[in-house]
């Protein structure tokens, strides 16, 4: 997951290098636009002015574009960060994790129990014995799966 987030966070890199080199280059001839002037019909210049004003106006888009991809690169490697340190029933190492896991669920049972740890709130007992059962199961499953 660590390399995934590594890949996107170049993506995303490149792409905000695009847009700012399609951002730079939309500025061609701001001189001139910049002085106000209007488009001579039927002059010798028109043509080269409406294409001028058309290209600045394509680069933009595409920097903003680029823009846009590069954000949700960034988006989707924070995703991947934030899931790197986590385990599920498709890594091996899900037996260790999810013994430590019961181990922790139950001795927080116990103690609600006995009443060394005391209860927040009248379901805290229930929730402590959902989550037994809930690590129980995912033990049982990951021996299956790993051993």
């Amino acid at each position: 997951m660590k390399r995934k987030a590594e890949r996107l966070q170049r993506a995303s890199m490149n792409a905000e290098q695009k847009s700012t080199k399609y951002w730079k280059a939309s500025h061609e001839g701001a001189e001139f636009l910049a002085l106000g002037e209007p488009i001579k019909i039927g002059h010798h210049s028109e043509k080269r002015h409406r294409a001028l004003i058309e290209r600045n106006h394509n680069r933009m888009n595409k920097s903003v574009e680029f823009s846009n991809i590069a954000e949700d690169y960034t988006r989707r490697a924070e995703y991947w960060e934030s899931r790197q340190n986590e385990v599920n029933l498709s890594m091996p190492e899900s037996i260790d994790f999810y013994e430590y896991k019961l181990a922790q669920a139950k001795k927080k049972h116990e103690g609600l129990l006995n009443g060394t740890i005391e209860r927040a709130h009248s379901f805290s007992l229930t929730y402590a014995k959902k989550e037994v059962n809930n690590f129980t199961d995912l033990y049982n499953k990951a021996l299956k799966l790993w051993s």
